[in-house]
């Protein structure tokens, strides 16, 4: 076996490696599917990683296939099915083939806990839906994500609970 600066456990079937400044990733049969060739990677998750190269992100697939271009300056794991990235200072998220189903047009956002996400836009908070759809408008000055059907929401420097339909509790 080649001897590696590092190495990592197993997450769905492979380990990252790191020879020197570069990363890769093995099979558990040792063998090296993906080169030490990257400034960074992430452990897979929903069946892709997050590689990055002179500061340009984007995932492969577990045969070391770059299925999203590394062109984000930003992005996180695929959460529901989708992952939030960010390009030119500005946020959206992308499927699974690379393609923007919501637009690059927030200043912030986070990820999807049953179906809904906390985006910003003009340092107003609110939630959007899968498809983009603004659920809950972003007048809020801050807002957290939904627990047991509430979230805290700050608007004016007073704190409240909502639910799904955006309603005061």
């Amino acid at each position: 076996m080649k001897k590696y600066d590092d190495l990592n456990r197993f997450y769905e079937g492979l380990a990252e490696i790191r020879l020197g400044d570069k990363y890769g990733f093995i099979n558990k049969e040792l063998i090296e599917v993906v080169p030490c060739k990257y400034d960074f990677i992430s452990s897979f998750s929903e069946g892709l990683a997050i590689v990055g190269l002179d500061k340009k992100y984007g995932f492969i697939n577990k045969d070391g296939e770059e299925v999203i271009p590394l062109k984000y300056d930003y992005v996180c794991d695929f959460n529901e099915e989708l992952a939030l990235v960010k390009l030119n200072d500005k946020m959206g998220y992308i499927n699974k083939e690379g393609k923007e189903v919501i637009p690059l047009i927030y200043d912030d956002v986070y990820d999807f806990h049953k179906g809904l996400a906390i985006v910003v836009l003009d340092n107003k908070w609110g939630f959007i839906d899968k498809e983009g759809k603004v659920i809950i408008s972003l007048i809020y000055d801050e807002a957290y994500d939904f627990h047991k059907g509430l979230a805290v929401v700050r608007l004016n420097s007073k704190c409240y609970f909502i639910n799904k339909a955006g309603k005061e509790i």
